[in-house]
């Protein structure tokens, strides 16, 4: 019985020993399991972590290449767009930049043909009036009018004649300066005719606004000393005519002789004193005479160089008919 009882304790002490074995084992095994179980799922966890890592890579670079393409191609579509713009910009300016160079050259050419004819008529008028008066109208007014009568007609002639002289060289200057602009500083010619228009003009405005008053003033003196002294003896008015008209104050006599008329005064001065006034008044009468000489010859002076300048101008303006069309 003990030998049994020993012997079923040991079987007791063995299956134990073996279940302990076996709980052991399996308990290694479980936690074998579990351990690799659990680096399986951080294996899988790391995989997982390294997919979504290059999944947002890959988004990122999908993303930036993306973002980087839209940027090229929208730089490549504003250049174009700038390029083609600036195309049409340049196409445009430069068709209006020639439209407006053959309507600047059109209208040139229109000008400088208009301030061709306006020069060429303020010539001719200027130059016709001058030989006009200068030579033909002095002349014939001198021959049928009474000497006062033609001083006070010549002085109211002389400032309508050098203020239309003034205004027609001034036209003949200005078409000459817009006719001829291009060649103004490049040819002596053009500009000698330029500086000999505005001599002209010069001259008669010396006339004008100088001599022609003065003397006119000295000749109406001369006409006062003359009716103060009542004797009409001439004295040279407009410096262009040499005639002369002796016209004392007469009077018929019943004998059919022609007597002086004395003047009329209410006493009768005594010699000394008509001697006195006799010499004042010649004196006067004297200085007078010479003033207005001296003003008669500059203003014909001036009257004769003007036309001589004009004539200048004549001679190159016929000289430029015989130039090719070009010029």
């Amino acid at each position: 019985m003990r030998k049994q009882r020993t012997l079923h304790q040991r079987k007791a002490h063995e299956a134990k020993e073996s279940v302990e074995d076996v709980y052991e084992k399996a308990k290694e095994k479980t936690a074998e399991k579990a351990q690799d179980g659990k680096e399986c799922a951080q294996e899988s966890l790391n995989k997982v972590k390294h997919t979504v890592k290059e999944a947002k890579d890959l988004g990122k670079t999908i993303s930036s290449g993306v973002v980087h393409n839209i940027t090229e191609k929208s730089e490549e579509v504003t250049e174009n767009v700038v390029e083609k713009t600036k195309e049409s910009t340049k196409h445009a300016s430069n068709r209006v930049i020639t439209f407006l160079n053959h309507a600047k050259r059109y209208i040139s050419d229109e000008v400088t043909a208009l301030m061709g004819v306006v020069g060429l008529m303020g010539f001719g008028i200027a130059y016709g009036m001058c030989v006009w008066v200068t030579f033909i109208s002095s002349y014939v007014l001198a021959r049928v009018l009474p000497r006062q009568q033609f001083g006070v007609v010549q002085s109211k002639i002389y400032p309508v004649y050098f203020t239309a002289m003034a205004y027609s060289i001034g036209l003949a200057l200005l078409g000459h300066l817009l006719a001829h602009n291009r060649r103004l500083l490049t040819s002596r010619a053009e500009m000698f005719q330029a500086y000999n228009l505005l001599a002209s003009i010069l001259m008669v405005l010396v006339n004008l606004l100088y001599l022609e008053p003065s003397a006119t003033k000295a000749m109406f003196e001369s006409m006062k000393i003359e009716k103060e002294e009542g004797r009409g003896r001439e004295i040279p008015t407009a410096g262009f005519s040499e005639a002369r008209h002796e016209q004392p104050a007469t009077h018929a006599t019943g004998s059919g002789t022609a007597t002086t008329m004395p003047r009329a005064e209410e006493t009768t001065p005594s010699p000394a004193q008509e001697n006195c006034e006799k010499e004042e008044m010649g004196s006067r009468m004297s200085t007078t005479s010479e003033r207005l000489k001296t003003l008669n010859s500059y203003s014909s002076f001036l009257n004769i160089l003007t036309l001589m300048a004009l004539t200048w101008h004549l001679v190159y303006l016929s000289q430029r008919l015989h130039l090719p069309v070009a010029c």
